[in-house]
């Protein structure tokens, strides 16, 4: 009888202790208190200076949390997406960033620069143009906005060559375009496009592998890679390529019709 009541006590003791939240332990060990916003801060710039990326971003992303509305918060973390090469996660923290601070000429100018290398050029125009209101005659602004300008005028001409079948035209753009635009995800797909066609298997590869860092699941993507693959000859390369685009959708037709003819080579 006493073995079942020391038994029966102990079961208690134990769903007390583990029906607390995992912060609290069952030994009343102190907590230790929440760090501010500005600590998290400052801790995410030294893991960032060391060179831990993880550390600083769930840094700055615990200040998130704490204060949605403190614009510097996004923007220290759109810095680090930018570091990391994730543009359009960094986009997407300066948009935050510039609609609590309209004003915030810095996060302007480099949402400019985001947009731009990511082939925005209507957008990144008019970034560059709020900079030159804010402040007229910015060094940086000033020459970036004429390769905004410059840049929506041959992808004009681009998709122009290219609907209209002149695919070497259009190549020609496309490559003067990615020298500023390097992670636009339109002029790539159109470059690999019109490689297909040109019969450029390594341009198709260099623009797919582009496309698939920020896209993993791009099916244009993925089944001109590949296609690229099958022409120089890597077949067990092509097949994976057509079943990762049939594994993110497998209705998709022309990856089906390529897998079938691959695999009774």
């Amino acid at each position: 009888m006493v073995a079942c009541t020391r038994t029966a006590l102990l079961l208690v003791a134990i769903i007390l202790c583990t029906s607390r939240p995992f912060s609290v332990l069952c030994d009343n060990a102190e907590v230790p208190p929440q760090m501010s916003v500005d600590e998290l801060l400052s801790q995410g710039d030294q893991a960032l200076k060391g060179g831990d990326f993880e550390k600083a971003m769930s840094s700055f992303t615990a200040a998130i949390k704490q204060d949605e509305k403190n614009y510097n918060t996004y923007y220290k973390r759109a810095g680090l997406y930018l570091v990391k090469g994730k543009q359009s996660a960094a986009l997407s923290d300066l948009n935050k960033v510039l609609n609590l601070n309209p004003s915030f000429l810095q996060a302007r100018l480099r949402r400019g620069k985001v947009k731009l290398t990511m082939g925005l050029f209507e957008g990144a125009i008019e970034d560059y143009e709020e900079v030159l209101k804010l402040k007229p005659g910015h060094d940086l602004a000033v020459p970036q906005l004429a390769q905004a300008k410059k840049g929506a005028k041959e992808l004009t001409q681009a998709r122009a060559a290219f609907n209209n079948g002149d695919h070497q035209q259009a190549t020609t753009l496309a490559t003067e375009l990615l020298e500023v635009a390097s992670d636009s995800r339109e002029i790539r797909i159109m470059r690999a496009k019109a490689g297909i066609i040109l019969k450029n298997p390594h341009l198709v590869i260099e623009d797919t592998t582009n496309v698939l860092k920020s896209d993993s699941g791009n099916l244009e993507a993925l089944y001109m890679r590949g296609y690229a693959f099958y022409m120089i000859g890597e077949r067990e390369a092509a097949l994976k390529m057509y079943k990762e685009a049939l594994r993110n959708d497998p209705d998709h037709s022309a990856s089906k019709v390529e897998f079938k003819n691959v695999q009774k080579q």
